[in-house]
């Protein structure tokens, strides 16, 4: 994982996190997010945020400030972390704008709140399309709809929570074995497994790119390591 330019990765003194809240947690990120945070923090509090419709609020509805301040009860606002997961993967003339939303109703909230610190899930196509091998501070230029979404959630997260409690982490591609696989990446994942010879570790490139794809479990690894730590600044995952 890259550090932001000021290197701030060492652990913040002060208490040990022991309430998590996940948003997307019904999401195949927040899925697996959730589950390896039960297993790593069998004595934390996790409350898994679904999607609106797996019973979830709606993150960028009008009504989605009120329903948190209702129905989400933090108790100890300092030992609690949030990490939003939650996004809408739409490109094109589908894209809706709902990351930036989204971003700025859950930052919004865990401001008033208070949250101890706050995590956003952001993404490598907020930089140049096909840019090599990527490095944290290469030009924010997104080629699509969905990495300008993505970069406009970043700045709003980044002006409304302070930058001593907050981070985000722009994620590669992630795969992970599914019954069927519907991301593009995973189709990826799949053909290069049952290529020939078989790839000993199934890493898949992109065309014209050095940028790796990580699976679900090593995205939530980082994810859970920058909360955790409470981590400040931007990061990104992975480059090997």
């Amino acid at each position: 994982m890259q550090p932001a330019a000021n290197g701030r990765t060492k652990r913040k003194m002060g208490t040990v996190p022991q309430h998590l809240i996940v948003t997307g947690a019904s999401g195949f990120l927040g899925s697996a997010l959730t589950s390896l945070a039960r297993v790593i923090y069998p004595k934390w509090k996790i409350t898994a945020l679904n999607s609106p419709r797996q019973g979830g609020p709606d993150l960028a509805g009008r009504n989605c400030l009120a329903r948190f301040r209702e129905e989400l009860p933090v108790g100890d606002p300092g030992n609690t972390v949030l990490i939003h997961a939650a996004a809408e993967v739409l490109d094109g003339p589908m894209a809706s704008g709902a990351n930036a939303k989204m971003a700025g109703q859950v930052a919004a909230w865990a401001e008033s709140a208070e949250i101890g610190f706050c995590v956003l899930v952001s993404s490598v196509s907020v930089y140049t399309p096909f840019a090599g091998t990527t490095k944290l501070s290469a030009p924010t230029e997104p080629g699509n709809a969905y990495g300008r979404d993505k970069l406009e959630a970043e700045k709003i997260w980044q002006a409304v929570l302070r930058p001593d409690k907050s981070a985000l982490v722009r994620l590669a591609g992630i795969w992970g074995w599914q019954r069927r696989p519907t991301l593009f990446w995973n189709q990826m994942l799949l053909t290069a497994a049952r290529g020939s010879p078989p790839e000993p570790d199934p890493v898949v490139r992109r065309k014209r790119s050095r940028r790796n794809y990580i699976s679900a479990t090593e995205a939530s690894e980082c994810l859970l390591r920058v909360a955790e730590n409470r981590m400040t600044g931007a990061f990104l995952e992975p480059l090997k």
